[in-house]
């Protein structure tokens, strides 16, 4: 700057005094104008390296979004594939096609409804939406079906081990049921139970009585007469349907549930509990 001031101090015009401070006050100003526009200039720069920086975060952040979106939907079609094949593992001959089909059709109808109602695409399409719908209802006839195992068994097991205590869960009732020797030792045990309290009334009714030797006199007497034993047999059957009748109702656990009545043999409401109850037949 002093060269700039010694020149025109130096040059064929004379340059006023005031001359010279408005020049150097239009040069401040001229750079402070410059220091602005450089310090505007570099904060646009940033600015546009941030914009450029969020641009491509936006764009990794949409491939990313498309890669999950597409990875969900893989998910969602193995796991609709899964449903579908669990669906056609269900079937079986318990289930009513005709039936079946009205009510995943009017369920189906009604869920896309609902969704286009709200302004929403929930189910996808009409199909995804049937085989979701057909899952759901084939697993409720399976849990029917399962619940009608269940009560069929129960009866079955609570009228043939009536004092036995009755499995809780369908996989044990089956359990129970698992082989010929396991239902033979049941039944063995209900025959013992009886022939126990059988021979429990006599000992208390002639006690001096060896029962010890019942069975061995018998076989000999049945080996020696070579007779009909089967005339003894309306006899004791009046007598045996007494001792049954006396064990269920010394049964706590029967009298206390009610049960005596249904399993006595002489109940006059025996046939209150049948299969034709649990098949819902008049």
């Amino acid at each position: 700057m002093p060269v700039a001031i010694e020149v025109i101090e130096n040059s064929p015009r004379k340059v006023s005094a005031p001359d010279l401070k408005e020049l150097r006050q239009e040069l401040q100003s001229t750079k402070k104008q410059s220091l602005v526009l450089m310090e505007q200039s570099r904060k646009s720069s940033e600015r546009e390296k941030i914009a450029l920086r969020q641009a491509r975060d936006a764009i990794a952040e949409k491939e990313t979004a498309v890669a999950e979106g597409a990875a969900a939907l893989a998910r969602e079609n193995f796991m609709l594939q899964l449903l579908t094949d669990a669906s056609l593992d269900m079937a079986g001959s318990f289930l009513d096609a005709a039936a079946e089909d009205e009510r995943v059709e009017a369920r189906s109808n009604a869920l896309l409804r609902l969704a286009h109602d709200h302004g929403s695409n929930f189910w996808g399409t009409p199909e995804r939406t049937r085989q979701i719908v057909r899952f759901q209802d084939r697993a409720l006839q399976v849990r029917d079906y399962l619940d009608f195992c269940t009560r069929t068994l129960s009866l079955v097991y609570g009228t043939m081990f009536p004092r036995n205590k009755m499995p809780e869960t369908l996989p044990a009732l089956m359990d129970k049921f698992r082989d010929a020797p396991r239902i033979h030792g049941f039944v063995r045990a209900q025959l013992a139970a009886g022939a126990r309290f059988a021979m429990i009334m006599i000992k208390i009714c002639y006690p001096k009585l060896d029962v010890g030797q019942i069975v061995p006199k018998c076989l000999a007497k049945m080996a020696k007469r070579k007779k009909n034993f089967g005339k003894y047999d309306d006899i004791v059957t009046p007598v045996a349907e007494d001792m049954m009748d006396e064990l269920l109702r010394m049964d706590a656990e029967f009298f206390v549930k009610g049960s005596y009545a249904e399993h006595s043999t002489r109940a006059i409401n025996n046939e209150r509990l049948t299969i034709d109850n649990i098949l819902g037949n008049p």
